[in-house]
């Protein structure tokens, strides 16, 4: 089924269901690094590989500590074999370096180990489109990915964002695009950096470059530089980011980092939780902007959390109806408050705000909550266009059952979500994120037995066999036993009757003459999902051993005639094989 409800994912994140990866060109079980030294002996020439290159992820961000992982996999185009362990291919990108951020290595050798072996590659600092390629011989495979820009660097908060006029207190720099090498000062003090992190910078405060008198406190500004002396070098600053308090006795300064639900009705009481840090009771929580900021009704205060329910928008406060506020928390005892931008939203109607599980398999059919505000009882929730069966239904949150839909590509979907009050006809509807509707994408990981005559019981091992799924050894389909229900085993049985079997010139037969033989034969295992038309394939996964390795040819001479051509009733005998005795097969008697 496709419609405007359903969209097919470019870029499958088959991340999220391959697994088992392959042994690597090395003893470790983690990614090898490509040597930068003269390769050992290489194959026999002549031969010709198919060489195939796959990445996960695709996408990398530029300046960014999230690596890919290249896969190669080499094979013989003749015979599906892989070369001899310990052979090595080179490898090479256009962009991006291998082994670590930084190192600048762009080219290496790796070891193949049953043909097999993974490299890591990072992004570096440089947006663009990364070719990476593995060479072994005059063979050539190579696979694509995405360099993104670097995410925009910005600061959002320090926490604890107090401490001692004397320094010495670990804090953490909170925001985004962080990148290496930094500078922090703290009120114009530079600042020992202990760690960095492209969400965060962890620093130990310097003294104060001023007394702070007790009962008094020293906001300041905390100042981060990062690509430090390079062309890309940037700054920015969190003013009074950070507060010096004297005695040592951290003072709590309030921050809110998410708000749940983001929106409510105009009546106000809804029910919203605010997280954050450094919340000490008393405190006033306010909904609003500039002269409209009215109080909220405060619940529960942690240091990390309050719930509160919303103020109206109406009377009063009418300046908020239908409108984006924003969320101010203030600890009454110190003063010391946080803003919350934009943070809630007043109005009328549904919203939704978020799902979980928001991914799945496209026919486990879970149980989704879908989370919002204005469900009224009784709804109707459609799932990419497909009705859903409702389960439970208050003011802000939604169970029901998700659709199967009808998958019929190797692609996942995504269907948007539409939520509907049937009482009143309210109906709101979300696109992107929508639900997303895995499709398995099978990997074959081995065959067992992987050598044997036709007629065989074999179990083929992997992941994301999806039934109705087929096994097929070469070009002639198993009869498929059983699949787990883990999806990472196929009992099969190998096709009865094999005809392709390679074959050799022999002499053996019983005139000398020359003939030929049949040999074991290696096939291409692929496995089929018949409903979404995924499939996976490993080269040179079985071996037929034939069942007849007689030499063939020449069938040897004719058996001698009687030696006077003729039995003893007078007929004459021509071409009829004969026992010793010379017997005649019509009439059973002895020839002369």
């Amino acid at each position: 089924m496709k419609s405007k409800h359903w969209a097919k994912l470019s870029g499958r994140a088959c991340g999220l269901l391959v697994a088992g990866l392959m042994v690597l060109g090395c003893s470790s079980d983690s990614p090898s690094e490509p040597r930068q030294e003269p390769p050992p002996a290489p194959p026999p020439s002549g031969s010709t590989f198919l060489i195939s290159v796959s990445a996960n992820p695709t996408d990398l961000q530029a300046g960014g500590d999230q690596a890919s992982v290249i896969t190669i996999q080499v094979r013989r185009r003749d015979n599906g074999a892989p070369p001899a362990n310990g052979t090595t291919a080179v490898v090479s990108t256009s962009l991006g370096e291998f082994s670590a951020q930084g190192s600048g290595i762009q080219s290496g050798v790796v070891e193949l180990i049953n043909g097999n072996a993974q490299v890591l590659l990072f992004p570096g600092n440089v947006a663009g489109g990364a070719i990476v390629q593995a060479r072994l011989e005059n063979s050539f495979g190579q696979a694509a990915i995405n360099i993104g820009q670097a995410a925009t660097f910005f600061l959002s908060f320090v926490t604890p964002a107090t401490g001692s006029p004397l320094g010495g207190d670990r804090v953490d720099i909170v925001g985004g695009g962080i990148q290496e090498p930094v500078r922090v000062t703290v009120g114009g003090v530079v600042a020992q950096v202990v760690s960095v992190a492209a969400d965060r910078i962890r620093i130990i405060t310097p003294p104060s470059q001023t007394a702070v008198p007790t009962g008094t406190t020293r906001p300041v500004n905390v100042n981060v530089t990062i690509n430090l002396n390079e062309t890309d070098e940037a700054t920015d600053q969190l003013d009074s980011g950070f507060t010096y308090v004297p005695g040592g006795t951290p003072v709590l300064q309030p921050q809110i980092f998410s708000v749940s639900p983001a929106s409510g009705v105009n009546e106000g009481g809804t029910r919203v939780t605010i997280v954050g840090d450094g919340f000490e009771s008393p405190v006033q929580v306010l909904f609003g902007a500039g002269n409209t900021n009215v109080e909220a009704t405060v619940e529960n205060v942690s240091r990390t959390q309050i719930v509160v329910r919303t103020p109206a928008a109406t009377g009063f406060g009418q300046g908020n109806q239908n409108q984006q506020v924003n969320i101010t928390v203030r600890n009454l005892n110190t003063g010391f408050s946080a803003v919350a931008n934009g943070a809630f939203r007043y109005g009328s109607g549904i919203i939704i705000t978020g799902y979980q599980p928001q991914q799945f398999i496209y026919d486990s059919a879970p149980v989704i909550t879908i989370f919002g505000q204005g469900f009224e009882a009784p709804v109707q929730v459609l799932i990419g266009g497909i009705l859903s069966q409702t389960l439970t239904v208050s003011g802000t949150q939604i169970t029901a059952r998700a659709p199967i839909p009808q998958i019929n590509s190797c692609a996942n979907l995504m269907g948007e979500v539409t939520v509907t009050n049937l009482a009143s006809g309210a109906t709101t509807t979300q696109g992107v994120p929508g639900i997303i509707f895995q499709v398995p994408v099978p990997l074959i990981t081995g065959v067992s037995p992987n050598a044997a005559t036709g007629n065989t019981l074999v179990t083929v091992t992997g992941s994301g066999f999806d039934e109705p799924l087929q096994v097929f050894f070469g070009d002639v389909a198993g009869s498929v036993n059983s699949v787990n229900s883990a999806g990472t085993q196929i009992s099969v049985r190998t096709p009865t009757s094999f005809s392709a079997f390679n074959e050799v010139a022999c002499d053996d037969n019983a005139d000398g003459t020359i003939g030929s033989r049949f040999v074991p034969t290696s096939v291409t295992v692929r496995v089929v999902n018949l409903q979404t038309t995924c499939e996976a394939t490993l080269a040179g996964g079985f071996t037929f051993n034939p069942t007849d390795t007689t030499c063939r040819g020449d069938q040897g001479p004719v058996m001698p005639e009687c030696s006077d051509g003729v039995d003893n009733d007078g007929d004459t005998f021509v071409d009829f094989p004969m026992d010793p005795q010379c017997t005649n097969a019509l009439d059973n008697t002895e020839a002369s």
